[in-house]
């Protein structure tokens, strides 16, 4: 797994997500400028297939079932240890183990394209 680009608002993870075009990217559901879950929308209006996963501090986010409707492919408690993280980004961790340390939902998630190397 590679990380190919950070943003500490929404519209420049937007700009980011445009630009790099990542195999997954993670959103927080607060952001300073714009909520995270509108930031998804607007990614996905113009990329459909963007798999985007979301973060959150809180289990019982209100928001959780906005950004499934939204298309968020994975919704992820910042709490998690991050090896737990990872494992959910690689798919690796069993489907119902993972939604009772913190996804909400039973969905895969996928690899982080590789940083393209000049």
């Amino acid at each position: 797994m590679c990380l190919v680009g950070q943003a500490a608002t929404a519209r420049d993870g937007i700009r980011e997500y445009h630009e790099k075009k990542p195999d997954i990217t993670l959103m927080d559901v607060r952001l300073p400028d714009m909520n995270g879950i509108d930031a998804l929308m607007a990614i996905r209006s113009e990329a459909p297939n963007a798999r985007v996963v979301m973060l959150s501090m809180f289990r019982g986010d209100v928001e959780i079932q906005r950004a499934f409707k939204a298309g968020a492919r994975g919704f992820l408690l910042k709490t998690m240890p991050p090896s737990e993280i990872a494992a959910s980004i690689r798919g690796s961790t069993p489907a119902g183990s993972a939604s009772r340390r913190g996804r909400v939902r039973d969905r895969r998630l996928y690899h982080r394209r590789p940083a393209h190397r000049a």
